[in-house]
């Protein structure tokens, strides 16, 4: 099992946004998101091949507020962050995701050319799902790999190993993540 930790904010407009998380097509979690910075902890049991899905689900037209032509109030989801096994992972991770929007008849007849999916969009005013990276079963070498193809580096001629030690060790030293955890729990 790997845990799973996400940072949403929500802004309510006559309700409080909802999302449902799904693994691999089966939700797993369903939560409102109230307020700023919220978090959002679940479990899975990684599969040969893993896809997080975050569904905005419970917009409808009238949660946008129009007053004078401009809108006044409205409803929608911001991604901030991803934890798994609570440690915090790089942006890059939410970056690499697609945000399929669910455009409202009415916005259709308007702009019938909105693109059905758009990269690295993690501010959500229309229903819809965000597609994290799909992943394999063993996600910390997964990880460690696909960082190394996101990371630029400045000034190597200045220091030969700066790659060494910015990259680490793929190792997972568990002992200490636990003394740490305690350390901050104190």
């Amino acid at each position: 099992m790997i845990k799973v930790s996400l940072c949403i904010s929500g802004h309510r407009s006559t309700d409080v946004p909802e999302i449902t998380v799904f693994h691999n097509q089966l939700p797993v979690v369903t939560a409102q998101v109230s307020g700023p910075n919220q978090w959002i902890d679940f479990e899975i049991e990684p599969a040969e091949e893993n896809l997080l899905t975050i569904d905005f689900h419970n917009k409808k037209p009238h949660h946008t507020i129009v007053k004078d032509g401009a809108i006044a109030e409205d409803m929608w989801v911001e991604l901030h962050k991803v934890r798994v096994d609570d440690i915090l992972l790089q942006t890059w991770f939410l970056d690499d995701g697609w945000y399929c929007p669910r455009y409202f008849d009415e916005y259709l007849k308007d702009f019938p050319d909105s693109p059905d999916k758009l990269p690295s969009q993690r501010i959500w005013h229309f229903p819809g799902a965000y597609r994290l990276c799909a992943f394999p079963v063993d996600f910390w070498s997964w990880y460690h790999f696909e960082r190394n193809d996101h990371i630029t580096l400045a000034n190597m001629d200045k220091d030969l190993h700066r790659w060494e030690k910015f990259v680490g060790s793929i190792e997972r030293y568990q002992e200490i993540v636990d003394e740490i955890k305690e350390l901050c729990r104190a």
